[in-house]
Order: C-alpha cells, then structure tokens, then sequence
C-alpha cells in the first residue's frame, strides 16, 4: 500500500510524517484508489472468502470486486521529524519511542458523519434498480444494481489491528430487517423523489433516528467482515497515534456472458491479474475468465 502511496505523490515518503499532509484518494472518507498490487490480487483469489460469500448468496458461480484500499492517518503523537527504519510499520504505533516532537493532526481526521447505503433503498426494494452493468467503473461495480432476490453483501479485509480509537467500520446492526418500513415512512418522500437519480449512493438522513444506533465494529487484523448492503454504515474517524489499512473485496453473482461491458471486464482482469492466478481454478472463478 506504500508503494502505491509514493507512486501517487512523489513527495510522500512513508518514514517522513511531515510529507504525509496531502495523502492521495478521499482521504476526507478514509479511501485509497484501487487495490491493484500482487497482495491485493492474491486476497481476492482466496477459496475461503469464495466459499463463505459463496454459502451466504447460495451461487458457487461468483466474481470479485476490484475495490479500493482504505486508509487512515494517525491523528495523535504524529512526529515532527523523519522516522527509524523499525518504525515505519503500520502496526506500530508512530509515535512511540520518538524522542523529538509529537504533534495532534486533527485536520487529518475523516468526516464523521456519512451514513450512507451503496445502493437505493428506494429502488432496490421497488426492484427498480439497473440491471448488471460494467462501465469501466470497477468501484461501483454491482453498487445499485437492480434486486434479483440474492443477498448483496459487501466485505472488508483488516490489514491492522483496529481498536475504537484507532478509526474503523461502524453499522446499523439488523437494519435490513427493517428497511421495507423506513422507506414507506410518509415522511421520506420527498427524500425519495431528491434521490431517484441516485442508483449507487443514498446518505441517511442526518437526523434520522439511526444515526444514534450504529455501532463501531473493533477489528484484529486478517479479519474480514461481511455486511448486506441493505444496512447504512461507514467509516468512522481515527483517534489514534496508529494507522488503519484496509481492502474492500465483495462477491456477487456472475452475470450472462453478454451482460452489458461483461467482455470488457474480462479483458481488463486478463491484463491486470497476475498470471499465476490466471491458471488457478479459483482464479479463473472468482476473475470470470
């Protein structure tokens, strides 16, 4: 994830605190650009995380999502000065044992309230929604399409270890339990009308009532976590003096060989993905090859 950092904004160097001001990607919302590098690929390819999305959605026939790295600065005892090579690990926290200068970076923090969906809950329970599309887009990728009656799930892979402070996932527990009756709140409809146009991203209103049930989800590293779509969540800021690093890897079902930019997509994971995964039968299942 470092090298991707420093190939993005030459003057970024991950032993130097002072250069870490103008990180790359949506660094307000916690997110790199996409997870590109042979780790990344390789964590995708993982039979385990097939077989678990696969036995929630009940299709063996899946394709992986080529979503972003996500990552977060520390916020607290950041050091002044450049840092010792044993130091510039993600898992230890930056500050400690510095013997100069330790400063807060509140500014570095992300935004604290973005509740959101990575769908429409309007149209997605009125099964509205678009059919698969690829538009070149793999972030979006699946965001939003249209409700075919499987599970939509999405997944996160902890790449540290993830306490309150350190930033990290918070949700809604059990909201998809109850979203056929948040929507039909007389209420919502003008909500709904100024959101039509938004397939793929619906924030929950800010003073809604769940804004204040959502909890934060501490996380040790490898773990991974699996969400239905249908509940709101977010990133939530660090408070720390440590990183958080994450990838987001979702599974979904493979649409027809001519689904819309489906050929597309394959020629784009045979000239990304590394060859190696190409030739695994996992590979060539969770890639669509």
């Amino acid at each position: 994830m470092w090298d991707l950092i420093e190939s993005v904004n030459k003057k970024i160097k991950r032993d130097d605190p002072r250069t870490w001001k103008r990180f790359p990607g949506l660094s307000s919302l916690g997110l790199l650009s996409q997870a590109l590098g042979p780790a990344a690929w390789k964590n995708r390819a993982n039979e385990g995380l097939h077989g678990v999305f696969s036995s929630i959605i009940g299709r063996k026939e899946l394709l992986v999502s080529v979503d972003n790295w996500g990552v977060m600065r520390p916020t607290r005892d950041v050091p002044d000065a450049a840092l010792a090579p044993e130091k510039v690990r993600t898992s230890v926290a930056v500050g400690e044992g510095f013997e100069g200068t330790l400063q807060d970076k509140p500014d570095w923090k992300t935004t604290s309230k973005w509740l959101h969906w990575d769908l429409n809950p309007f149209l997605w329970l009125k099964e509205e929604g678009l059919d698969y599309q690829f538009l070149g887009d793999f972030i979006a990728e699946n965001n939003g399409s249209k409700n075919n009656g499987l599970p939509k799930l999405q997944g996160m892979l902890n790449l540290v270890d993830a306490t309150p402070q350190d930033g990290g996932f918070l949700i809604v527990p059990g909201f998809q339990h109850h979203i056929k009756q948040w929507i039909d709140q007389p209420h919502l409809s003008t909500y709904e009308r100024n959101h039509q146009d938004s397939p793929e991203f619906v924030e929950v209103p800010p003073d809604d009532p769940m804004q204040n049930q959502t909890q934060k989800i501490p996380m040790k590293a490898g773990d991974f976590i699996i969400w239905s779509s249908e509940m709101p969540h977010q990133n939530f800021e660090n408070d720390s003096n440590k990183f958080r690093m994450v990838q987001y890897i979702k599974m979904f079902e493979r649409p027809s060989e001519d689904a819309y930019g489906f050929s597309y997509r394959k020629s784009l994971m045979r000239k990304h993905v590394p060859e190696h995964l190409q030739q695994t039968e996992i590979g060539k299942l969770v890639f669509g090859l």
